[in-house]
C-alpha cells in the first residue's frame, strides 16, 4: 500500500460506489462513495471484481451454490463428487478461499493437471493430496507501462521486495507483462495486429 501511496494511487476500503453493480459499464464522473464524498473523475471504469457464471452447472445433481454465487466443491475441486467423481472446476466460479482474481487459476490449474494425470492413471482421486488455496496470494499493480507495485509471497524481509521504487516497477512489468498481456493473448487468439498497439 505505501508503494501506491507514492505513486500518487489513493486507496480507499470500507467503502462502496452504491451506484454501481458487477458488470456496470464505464460513465462519466464523478463517483458518489457510500460514505457521501465525491470523488472527482471525467471518466469512471468500474473493476468490481467477476460474477461466477455458474448456470453451466447449476442443473446437475448435488451442485450447491454459496451466497457468493460459487460452486461448493469437495477438496480436489469437485462440484458433485457423489454422482460425478470425474467432475472437476476451477477459476472464478469456485467456492475456495482464493480471492475471485486470475492469480488463482495460477494455483488451481497446475493442481487441476495434476490431479488429471493422475487419475487418468488409475488412481483414486481421494487418495491424492488435496487443493490448497493461497495463504498469501501474490498481488500485481501496475500503475501504467513502466510502474507499479507487486507483493509476492516471499517469506519474512524478502516480502518487501516487490514494493521497492525500481525493483517493484521492473518486477511488476516483467511478471504482468509490460502490455498487460495484451500482445500475449492477441497471439494466442490469432487476433490481429492493431495499429497503434504494443503487442
Amino acid at each position: 500500500m505505501q508503494r501506491l501511496h507514492r505513486l500518487g494511487v489513493e486507496v480507499i476500503t470500507n467503502c462502496s460506489a452504491p451506484d454501481f453493480s458487477p458488470g456496470a459499464n464505464v460513465r462519466n464522473g464523478p463517483l458518489i462513495l457510500s460514505d457521501g464524498r465525491e470523488i472527482a473523475a471525467d471518466l469512471v471504469l468500474p473493476a468490481l471484481g467477476a460474477q461466477p457464471r455458474t448456470n453451466i452447472l447449476t442443473n446437475l445433481p448435488e451442485v450447491r451454490i454459496n451466497a457468493a454465487g460459487r460452486v461448493i466443491v469437495d477438496e480436489w475441486l469437485r462440484p458433485c463428487p457423489g454422482i460425478l467423481p470425474g467432475l472437476f472446476v476451477g477459476g472464478d466460479i469456485v467456492a475456495t478461499d482464493d480471492a475471485m482474481t486470475i492469480v488463482a487459476t495460477l494455483r488451481q490449474n497446475p493442481f487441476l493437471s495434476k490431479t488429471l494425470r493422475s487419475a487418468a492413471r488409475g488412481r483414486r482421486i481421494d487418495t491424492l493430496p488435496p487443493y490448497r488455496p493461497w495463504r498469501d496470494a501474490p498481488m500485481l499493480v501496475p500503475t501504467g507501462p513502466r510502474l507499479g507495485a507487486s507483493h509476492l509471497p516471499l517469506p519474512g524481509p524478502l516480502t518487501r521486495v516487490g514494493t521497492m521504487r525500481g525493483f517493484g516497477d521492473v518486477l511488476t512489468r516483467v511478471l504482468k507483462g509490460k502490455d498487460l498481456f495484451v500482445g500475449k493473448y492477441r497471439r494466442l487468439l490469432g487476433a490481429p495486429w492493431v495499429r497503434g498497439s504494443s503487442g
